[in-house]
């Protein structure tokens, strides 16, 4: 199964709290029958064909937009054949200026989901999403802190055999993963760059899942490429690192599962329309 694959599968999660956040921005902002759309770290385009496509009306059309190329190629093939109002491309939205520039002021809405926390320069991520909404324009996201992810690559990091591997999880670590007030920090830089902020707030999570699928689920998390065996032999390491981080539990049946934690911080903000 590819990492794409995987991910779809075990992306439920991702799913249902992007439906949340979706009717909560319905009572809020009113969608154009018309409207633009872009949807920032779509993965491999599940959430954007099953949550965002049939919350929206009708005639809008959705760009879905991710860096890593295998998931955009997957997310073609599997969700945009036969669904004319959806693309993905490929697009980085902290490097790639000539996309931004070429979709200056293009759309209505943007949404991005579980994508942010994986950005270092959030800062120029917010200009440039600035940038692409027309004045009047929402932006409604989900990022995590406090997520269980990253202290298991922090503990696997710091292993002699993965150090070369995976110590490049820092550079895709933004800077309110371990921040005591992150709610407060993220809402002070949207309002620098230029954002009304209508809603933010913080959701604690436990996701209480089959150990068998523990692996699979944080390997498929990870924003970078593992090559094929490394990838197999970080699996069944990475089992071990939650048992010794302590995150799993045995229930009375000798059931074995993974407390999975975060804490989903969701925000809906919007450009300032013109005077």
């Amino acid at each position: 199964m590819s990492k794409a694959e995987l991910y779809v599968e075990l992306s439920k999660l991702n799913e249902k709290d992007g439906e949340r956040v979706l009717k909560k921005c319905a009572e809020i902002v009113e969608w154009r029958e018309d409207c633009a759309v872009l949807d920032i770290g779509c993965g491999p385009g599940n959430v954007t064909h099953n949550v965002i496509v049939p919350a929206l009306p009708k005639a809008a059309l959705i760009v879905g937009i991710d860096k890593q190329l295998a998931v955009v190629d997957y997310a073609n093939a599997k969700y945009a054949t036969n669904e004319p109002r959806i693309k993905f491309e490929a697009v980085d939205i902290v490097s790639d200026g000539g996309f931004v520039a070429n979709h200056r002021e293009d759309f209505h809405h943007i949404f991005s989901f579980y994508c942010l926390q994986f950005v270092r320069e959030l800062e120029l991520a917010l200009r440039n999403i600035y940038t692409m909404l027309k004045p009047g324009g929402s932006f409604a996201f989900i990022c995590s802190v406090h997520n269980d992810f990253f202290s298991i690559m922090a503990h696997m990091a710091k292993m002699e055999k993965w150090t070369p591997h995976i110590s490049q999880y820092e550079n895709y670590l933004y800077p309110y993963e371990s921040t005591p007030h992150p709610d407060e920090e993220i809402r002070s830089l949207l309002l620098k760059v230029g954002f009304q902020v209508m809603d933010l707030t913080m959701n604690p999570q436990r996701w209480k899942m089959p150990f068998a699928d523990a692996s699979e689920f944080i390997v498929c998390r990870i924003p970078f490429e593992l090559p094929g065996e490394i990838q197999r032999e970080f699996v069944l390491e990475s089992a071990d690192a939650i048992r010794s981080l302590k995150m799993n539990e045995v229930d009375e049946n000798g059931t074995e599962f993974f407390n999975y934690k975060l804490t989903a911080l969701e925000c809906l903000a919007v450009k300032p329309p013109l005077l």
